[in-house]
């Protein structure tokens, strides 16, 4: 077949658009390079190239407003991130929403841009405009109905009054929205980890914010907390006193439970303890169990500290207890049956399939590992009618239609569903 004569400045044009695409590329390469090193100042300047020379491409303007993000809240030394640089970053991500509304996980970007807004009106004691940025990330999509769902999930395992220590972004803004906004459980006092090495974060819970943020006890006075740095640490064993009414009300025995305390950080021979870690053990001793204290299943475990064989699963979060779970139950079986045989704590997981944000929904499979937990401790307890009411209960409030089922737990329900079903 005879080819086409083409004009030359068609075939001109042709050359410009593949040595436009090759650029383009090259430039989101080098940016990624520049990622996976943590040079995120490099990555965004090869990104706004690569916008400047493809406007058109979702994926970079994705990635640059990412980068300009963690420039801004996750490097040193510390970038000067203004509103403008802020307002950049919503800006690319909006542009990229625009080129392609599939590209989901823009949202976890703007969820936590408006989140460190709304961190930026706590640290200025702004509670109204703290409020109005919260309720611009839920307005922008950022907060869909399933996460605040899962926020006020978290909140309802919860005892009266607690104090609760949390991880990241995907469950601290979620759940502030629904304290701020929904007035839900506001009796609970949020405690993000990663804010723990903030000084004005705990100079707020030392002092409080009107009625909003009551105090929490704590050893430091303002300028010990201002002076503040990571801590000569080798292992060390605390002892914990357990108040007469905390034993009779868990019938223990023992006066006091002995907290071995890890260090977390190392200076070249030296092991340090973590100014994190170091606020965490502080806050739990000073509170002396007037409070109950709670981690969120959103915490990694090397934010609980040492505590793991005092942390007993109610619901969504875990409570400290002043006894051994090895010996009396990781579950607290009671609280999990009556919030996971209740399907109205189900009710928004179905927005799932059109809101999904693959960034952070992963902490949603908490639900499963909660009802196989508490199924596989029945069954331990030879409990079969209660264990399998509990596993039809999670195929029907936690459907793979909604939350698809990760391969490797495939084999563990059908095990259990074998042992529900076995004579």
């Amino acid at each position: 077949m005879n080819s086409i004569p083409m004009n030359k400045s068609a075939s001109t044009l042709l050359v410009f658009a593949v040595s436009l695409t090759t650029s383009a590329q090259n430039l989101k390469d080098l940016a990624t390079k520049a990622i996976d090193g943590e040079n995120f100042a490099q990555a965004g300047a090869y990104l706004e190239r690569a916008v400047a020379e493809n406007p058109n491409d979702a994926e970079a303007w994705y990635r640059l407003g990412h980068s300009l993000h963690w420039l801004c809240y996750d490097t040193a030394p510390l970038f000067n991130c203004d509103n403008t640089t802020s307002d950049r970053v919503l800006e690319c991500m909006k542009k990229a929403l625009s080129l392609d509304p599939h590209l989901r996980n823009c949202y976890s970007v703007i969820g936590s841009e408006y989140g460190a807004r709304a961190q930026r009106e706590l640290q200025l004691g702004k509670l109204e405009g703290f409020i109005a940025q919260l309720r611009l990330g839920r307005k922008a999509g950022a907060y869909p109905d399933w996460l605040i769902e899962y926020g006020r999930n978290i909140l309802a395992s919860c005892d009266r009054d607690a104090i609760l220590f949390t991880g990241g972004d995907a469950e601290v803004f979620p759940v502030w929205y629904c304290q701020f906004i929904d007035n839900f459980r506001t009796d609970v006092t949020l405690v993000p980890v990663p804010l723990l090495d903030r000084p004005w974060f705990l100079l707020l819970l030392k002092s409080g914010l009107s009625d909003s943020f009551p105090t929490v006890s704590m050893p430091w006075t303002r300028e010990q907390i201002l002076q503040m740095h990571h801590a000569k640490w080798s292992e060390h064993t605390v002892d914990v006193t357990i108040p007469p009414a905390t034993r009779s009300q868990h019938s223990v025995k023992d006066s006091l439970f002995k907290w071995s305390i890890v260090p977390d950080l190392r200076r070249d021979n030296r092991t340090l303890l973590s100014l994190n870690r170091i606020a965490i053990a502080g806050l739990i001793k000073a509170n002396s169990w007037s409070r109950p204290i709670h981690f969120s299943l959103g915490c990694h475990p090397w934010m609980f500290a040492g505590l793991n064989d005092r942390l007993q699963l109610h619901g969504l979060s875990q409570q400290v207890v002043p006894f051994s779970v090895a010996e009396r139950g990781k579950i607290e079986i009671q609280e999990a049956t009556k919030f996971l045989g209740d399907p109205n704590n189900f009710r928004r997981l179905v927005t799932l399939k059109t809101e999904d944000i693959p960034y952070i929904s992963s902490p949603l499979n908490n639900y499963r590992v909660l009802y196989m937990m508490t199924c596989d401790s029945l069954l331990q307890r030879g409990d079969k009618k209660l264990a399998r009411n509990i596993l039809d209960a999670m195929e029907t409030n936690v459907p793979e239609s909604a939350l698809p089922l990760p391969d490797a737990w495939r084999d563990q329900i059908n095990d259990l569903r074998k042992r529900v079903n076995s004579n």
